[in-house]
């Protein structure tokens, strides 16, 4: 049992350095070999449905992905992006915007990394981990049985099982 849990500590121990490295040697032959129309600029200016709506054009291009936006954020994307992969400026304006990615088989989905609390007047926020307070709201009732058969009303359904 000891020598297994050896040989699968050794393989992690090896194995998960490969891993980072091999990742590290394709971002780098990512940016050596660039197609001319893979190169994206926008200004920070740039509203953000706007940014990902060209760079899913080339993503649509050149990966036959096109990236998805639940959040639809219209607000500027707040970085200047000149001349950069298209990849690698996406990355960097999600970065600014506390944003990330999936990617899946035929999109890629953007999801925020912060959970944003969006509330109507008069609803109260959802409550989460990170809040102190919670609302409870119950409504109790007591029913006189007797009353109630006498009036013509059987209540014998709640109390049947199965």
């Amino acid at each position: 049992m000891k020598n297994t849990l050896l040989k699968l500590l050794l393989v992690v121990v090896v194995l998960w350095p490969v891993s980072a490295w091999t990742q590290g040697v394709e971002r780098e032959l990512r940016r050596e070999f660039v197609a001319p129309g893979e190169i994206v600029s926008f200004a920070k200016s740039t509203p953000f449905d706007k940014a990902v709506q060209g760079l899913s054009e080339v993503s649509k291009k050149f990966t036959a992905k096109v990236i998805i936006d639940a959040t639809k954020r219209t607000s500027p994307i707040g970085v200047d992006i000149e001349g950069r992969q298209w990849r690698e400026a996406l990355e960097t304006i999600l970065r600014a915007n506390q944003m990330w990615y999936n990617e899946f088989k035929d999109y890629i989905e953007l999801y925020s990394l912060v959970q944003e609390e969006i509330t109507k007047p008069g609803e109260v926020p959802r409550p989460t981990f990170k809040t102190r307070e919670v609302r409870i709201s119950a409504v109790f009732f007591e029913v006189n049985l007797t009353k109630l058969t006498e009036s013509g009303i059987n209540w014998s359904f709640l109390k049947a099982k199965g």
